[in-house]
This record gives C-alpha cells, structure tokens and sequence, in this order.
C-alpha cells in the first residue's frame, strides 16, 4: 500500500497564496501513477487551477450559507450542497449566483462536527449544465492576516481530516 503526501499542490505566485503557506509548492507524485486523494482535484488540475491543496469530498456534511449584502449580513441562512473541502476553502452547489468577492459565512454540520461563522470570499462563480452555480469559496481565516483564528483552524483541520478519511474508507 503506497502513502501519498497531503502537501501536494501546483506552483502558484506568492500574491495568490494565503500568508499562512508562503512557500513554493511542487508536484510530489508527478509520473508516478498513483491514485490521487480526492476525485474531484484530481480531474480539474490544469494551469488555471488555483488550489494549494487537494481538497476532499465531503458527503456527509450539512453547509448553510449567508452572503453579505450592502450593509449587512443575510438574516436567514441557507442550505447549500457542499462539493468537496480542505481546511483552506470549499466548493458548494448553490441555487443563485454570487458575484467573485462576495464575503460568505458558513455554518459547518456533520457527524462529530459543528462549527459556525467561518468566513470567506467567492473566488469563482460557474453556472452548470442543470441551472444551478458551483462556488469556490476561499477561507479569509487563511487569506487576510488580520482575520486569522487558531480556533477556526483546528475546527476546519478536524474537518479535512474527518472527509479525508471517509474517502479512505470508501476507497478500499
């Protein structure tokens, strides 16, 4: 059984990466063929990627979204599918289209894992085949220097950990 690195990512321009991971990143498993750890990164790597990290997929998990308006946030949350995640950002599935920069807070659920009020900022915004929009959402804890929480950190840690080995398992 071959183990692979979770530090896998693509060469990125210091501007794009958040503070917290100013470094160089390389491709690890380049021309070795194995099996990469989430599906949905492995397929869509090309030179437009913008992720750092792989993320995994994440089906057991309840997100509910509030977008922030002109002066204020959303009252009333709503439920979104979540793609995949790691503890950097998300892609969620949702019913209406947001603007790239748009600030978002989610409310993360699942079994074992609760955490609320986690920031972040639409990075891209895909209308798909079946009318509704796929997100890519950037964490701000990781992104902006002032917005940093060790307490968000650990909380979205434990998630990548929880969904990286729920696809271990469904792996075997």
């Amino acid at each position: 059984m071959s183990t692979q690195s979770d530090s896998s990512g693509i060469t990125m321009h210091l501007a794009d990466v958040p503070f917290a991971l100013r470094r160089e990143h390389k491709r690890l498993n380049q021309g070795r063929g194995e099996p990469s750890l989430t599906t949905s990164w492995s397929g869509q790597c090309s030179a437009s990627e913008q992720r750092i990290q792989p993320r995994f997929a994440a089906p057991g998990l309840s997100v509910r979204v509030r977008a922030r308006r002109l002066l204020h946030w959303e009252r009333q949350s709503r439920p979104v599918e979540c793609l995949d995640i790691n503890r950097y950002g998300v892609a969620i599935v949702a019913e209406e289209a947001f603007r790239e920069g748009t600030s978002m807070r989610m409310d993360f659920r699942g079994e074992y894992i609760t955490q609320s009020d986690v920031n972040g900022r639409v990075k891209s915004c895909v209308r798909e085949a079946d009318g509704q929009y796929r997100l890519g959402i950037q964490f701000t804890y990781c992104s902006m220097r002032g917005h940093y929480s060790r307490a968000i950190d650990n909380a979205l840690s434990q998630i990548e950990a929880f969904c990286r080995r729920q696809m271990a398992r469904y792996r075997r």
